[in-house]
């Protein structure tokens, strides 16, 4: 039926369609902006619904019992799904810093990069800390906590216990009602290497305030969703860190109207004093 619809209709029209719908090639869509937070938070039904928790566990939990599966936003993808601009950021960092790997992953849900990178890791990880809300915390120590994998609920906690070389922070900031505070922590947390994914970006001067439905096929939440200026951000990270690279992200492009959102990445290294 989708196929017959596709010929009917002709790829501009579906292509201007999910422009007009903020609709990306994932399925992703978004509403807004939206003046406030609270206002947002208003018009969602929020991030932190046990469903979505439940949800996940039971995939992270499927995924270990695989070795060929892993899980990303609660869905189970293979080692081909593999997004290989953070694993050589992590893999960098590994041989910058003397062939040991000693990560911070804010926002890390239960370690999925860290699953889907063992492979290559597995010998170089001194210490992985997965920083998150508190309930994914309790399912992460009871389900996966291991020596070097370790879960904590707070930045303070994780510099404290376990010092990184590395902060990864992947599909995380957009969500938090003040990113650049939690941003400045990050940054100021003393690693030397910087990896940012599956993050939103646009090429205005100003961050956009949008809510994020997220597809019925993976679970039914919406929650409040930051697109930052690509400008704005950059000069945030610039005083302390030097961009190295820049990379595309699986979420791809949104469209909303004739703004385009682009999801991607940056590898930054903290510049030299």
């Amino acid at each position: 039926m989708k196929k017959r619809i596709r010929r009917l209709l002709g790829p501009r029209f579906i292509s201007w369609f999910k422009r007009v719908l903020g609709i990306s090639t994932p399925g992703l869509r978004l509403r807004g902006p939206f003046l406030s937070w609270n206002q947002a938070v208003d018009n969602s039904s929020g991030y932190d619904a046990g469903s979505i928790l439940r949800k996940v566990l039971a995939t992270a939990l499927k995924a270990k019992e695989n070795d060929h599966l892993f899980e990303r936003d609660s869905v189970l993808v293979g080692s081909q799904d593999r997004s290989w601009s953070p694993s050589a950021g992590l893999m960098w960092s590994a041989a910058v810093h003397g062939g040991v790997l000693r990560v911070l992953d804010f926002g890390g849900s239960l370690a999925s990069t860290y699953f889907h990178n063992q492979d290559l890791i597995q010998d170089l990880t001194e210490s992985w800390s997965v920083v998150e809300q508190e309930h994914f915390v309790t399912a992460g120590r009871e389900h996966f906590q291991t020596e070097e994998l370790v879960f904590f609920d707070n930045i303070g906690e994780t510099l404290n216990l376990c010092p990184p070389d590395v902060i990864l922070i992947s599909s995380a900031l957009q969500y938090l009602e003040n990113p650049y505070e939690v941003l400045g922590e990050l940054l100021a947390a003393g690693a030397g290497i910087l990896i940012v994914d599956r993050t939103p970006f646009h090429e205005g001067t100003e961050d956009l305030l949008m809510v994020q439905d997220v597809p019925k096929s993976i679970y039914e939440a919406s929650y409040p969703m930051w697109v930052f200026s690509k400008e704005r951000f950059l000069e945030a990270v610039s005083a302390e860190f030097e961009l190295i690279s820049t990379f595309a992200a699986p979420e791809g492009m949104l469209f909303m109207g004739a703004r385009e959102l682009v999801f991607q990445g940056f590898l930054f290294k903290r510049k030299k004093v």
